[in-house]
């Protein structure tokens, strides 16, 4: 929760935050899916 806030205060300060917000959302998607296949694999 911390980490989302201080992303999006960057992205308003900086020009590329956009990219680092970008990857933030995809690592965050790609952990929780890694734990969803872990918890549901056969």
């Amino acid at each position: 929760m911390l980490s989302t806030t201080l992303i999006k205060v960057h992205k308003k300060s900086s020009p590329c935050g956009g990219l680092f917000y970008v990857m933030h959302l995809f690592f965050s998607n790609f952990t929780a899916s890694v734990h969803f296949f872990k918890s549901y694999s056969f």
